[in-house]
């Protein structure tokens, strides 16, 4: 199950004002927690509903652009990864980010939590990648992907350090950092799904030009059922 919850302010008030608790506490009294449920954003929630996460296993998906872009607000991550809860990033909607490159998430999640803390020791580099990866894994509750050891699926990501942007990079860099605030998608050379390689040298190994017509079709088929 996922749903969002408590992404801004008028929305915690609405609920508060027609339930008379707060969303993340309404949802756990409906059923609607545990560890086979994540809630987006988890912006505007307190300490016991932070418990209330922690306690049921609840997965929450932060997603850092859009809550910029929207003015949400912003997640107390490091807050909620100290307790135990499992935080992983996401991208919401593309009305609401208009980009969904994890790269562009992970680096926009680790910024945000420094500046707004004050502290740039604050969601290293690491943990951000762990959130998008293994964190990811856990929320969707499938045990062989978002890792690399035996037994799991041949998910890989190979990522070009030759291009301008992450250059140089020596044994002296480290390379969560480098992933992390220095890469950008069109750095990624290689994607292997499950052993399928769908990305070669840069390029889709599907035909993009046919997918961009298809894609396009359905959004003036939508629009149009929408105008009318």
């Amino acid at each position: 199950i996922q749903t969002h919850a408590s992404e801004n302010k008028d929305e915690v008030k609405l609920v508060r004002e027609i339930i008379g608790i707060n969303n993340v506490e309404y949802l756990h009294k409906v059923g609607l927690t545990g560890r086979d449920v994540i809630l987006a954003h988890c912006i505007w929630i307190d300490d016991y509903e932070m418990e209330i996460l922690h306690r049921t296993g609840t997965n929450v998906a932060h997603c850092p652009s859009a809550n910029m872009k929207l003015g949400s607000g912003i997640a107390r991550v490091p807050e909620m990864l100290e307790k135990g809860i499992n935080v992983t990033i996401g991208a919401d909607g593309a009305p609401c980010n208009n980009n969904l490159d994890v790269f562009v998430e992970m680096r926009h999640a680790s910024l945000i939590q420094k500046a707004r803390l004050t502290d740039p020791r604050v969601l290293p580099a690491r943990e951000v990648i762990r959130m998008a990866t293994v964190n990811g894994a856990k929320a969707l509750g499938i045990s062989d992907i978002g890792s690399i050891r035996r037994g799991s699926k041949a998910d890989l990501v190979l990522i070009s350090l030759r291009d301008i942007n992450v250059t140089p990079f020596t044994s002296l860099h480290d390379p969560y950092s480098t992933i992390v605030y220095s890469a950008k998608a069109s750095n990624v050379k290689y994607t292997i799904v499950d052993g399928r390689i769908a990305v070669a040298e840069g390029r889709p190994t599907i035909d993009l030009r046919d997918l961009v017509e298809k894609v396009r079709d359905i959004a003036f088929k939508l629009a149009e059922k929408i105008v009318n």
